[in-house]
């Protein structure tokens, strides 16, 4: 695959998971005011676990659609709006972690543009 073709297909894929996220957010967030986490929220209060564990078990579910193609080619859903969901789990997961570093911080403040590039940086190293 080369670099053009790869780039367009990281743009395919980021629709799709961009068309996905916006059909199924007010589920997700039961019109909760804007917190799109709501649903992991709720669910982990029910079950009596953190959010971030209620939603590895969404995100297990994805991941594990898509181990289940790959072994077999067997699939309940497309293949590619697993790997569509896949990147919207990450975003959900990151974004519920920001979540629990604030509440524990009591910071609410985003990283500055120097913070995200060395932060990008050291996970890259």
């Amino acid at each position: 695959m080369t670099t053009e073709e790869f780039v367009k297909s990281c743009k395919e894929l980021d629709s799709i998971a961009s068309h996905i996220a916006e059909s199924k957010r007010p589920a997700y967030s039961q019109n909760e005011g804007t917190d799109i986490t709501a649903n992991f929220k709720r669910g982990a209060e029910a079950a009596g676990i953190e959010p971030l564990q209620a939603w590895l078990i969404h995100f297990e579910k994805q991941y594990s659609g898509i181990a289940t193609y790959i072994r077999t080619g067997q699939q309940s859903e497309p293949i590619e709006s697993r790997f569509a969901d896949v990147m919207n789990y990450l975003y959900l997961g990151f974004s519920l972690l920001k979540d629990s570093k604030s509440a524990e911080q009591d910071e609410n403040k985003p990283m500055s543009e120097d913070e995200l590039e060395n932060y990008a940086n050291y996970i890259i190293k």
